[in-house]
């Protein structure tokens, strides 16, 4: 940040809340949003082990999440993040309202707990893997702990970096063993627009990406997506396809954000895009 106020740097991509005060009124200055799609915080819950190898457990996760806590514990300007409930993200061509009546009540640790109670679950630690290299990811875990210890949930938060993540994410046993039940990420938003080339919307088991969910429905659909002869026809299976996942509930999100990359004033042409900053038409004005 000192470089680029003081002109030694051009351009920041993505610019941390909290320095966005020290640029704010700055002539010299100029901010924007490059990728409109923003990002998607993600939950990954693993379906191989207790509790949320439960159906009634993954649910209990969609009544825990009050996303626009998990984003104004990070971003706190309510202008840069919004709640989403669209399994293919929000302000996406996929975008759609089927089954999100969860979404719309909002928070409800009351029903979550119940539903963990239904799910039969016995008091087992619930092991958060905390993201400590990533404020937003950092801040979620903790609270989510919080809210899941309303619920009457067990958890034990073990505070990793990304790299640790990666490692311990692989392993499938159980949290007794050195395995893990949820971790925390993110992906752009355009990235969840496709049940096809994003790895985490497959539900194939173990065969899958982490947090391995399984069901045969959710993958006839995105079978028939990839198949479909037109854009209208892809929308109305992805109805279909979000009408099913919220039921089995593969993975839960935290809040959509944007970021603002930073620049200095004269430069121009930077074309936004939802994943990569494309630097051919860059000039000074």
């Amino acid at each position: 940040m000192s470089a680029l106020l003081a002109g030694e740097i051009d351009f920041i991509e993505r610019l941390s809340p909290e320095m966005a005060p020290q640029v704010a009124g700055n002539p010299r200055i100029r901010t924007e949003v490059l990728n409109n799609t923003g990002s998607i915080g993600w939950l990954r819950i693993n379906h191989l082990q207790a509790p949320f190898n439960n159906v009634k457990a993954r649910q209990a996760m969609l009544a825990l999440i009050d996303q626009n806590a998990v984003m104004q514990a990070t971003f706190g300007d309510p202008k840069s993040y919004k709640p989403c409930g669209s399994l293919f993200g929000c302000g996406t061509t996929m975008e759609n309202d089927a089954n999100i009546g969860w979404f719309k009540a909002g928070q409800n640790i009351a029903r979550a707990r119940q539903l963990f109670q239904e799910a039969g679950y016995s008091g087992q630690p619930v092991v958060i893997m905390q993201q400590t290299t990533s404020p937003v990811m950092s801040n979620s875990a903790l609270l989510i702990a919080q809210w899941l210890r309303q619920a009457g949930v067990t958890v034990e938060l073990v505070p990793l970096d990304w790299a640790g993540i990666v490692a311990r994410r692989a392993r499938r046993g159980p949290v007794s063993d050195g395995g893990w039940s949820i971790f925390l990420t993110w992906a752009s938003g355009s990235a969840y627009n496709n049940p096809i080339t994003l790895a985490g919307h497959a539900a194939t088991g173990e065969r899958g990406w982490f947090g391995w969910p399984e069901d045969a429905r959710h993958e006839q659909l995105r079978d028939a997506w990839a198949n479909a002869p037109d854009m209208a026809a892809r929308q109305r299976i992805a109805r279909d396809m979000q009408e099913n996942a919220w039921n089995f509930v593969p993975h839960v999100y935290l809040g959509q954000w944007f970021d603002s990359a930073a620049m200095r004033s004269d430069v121009r042409g930077i074309i936004g895009l939802p994943d990569l900053v494309p630097f051919w038409n860059v000039a000074r004005s």
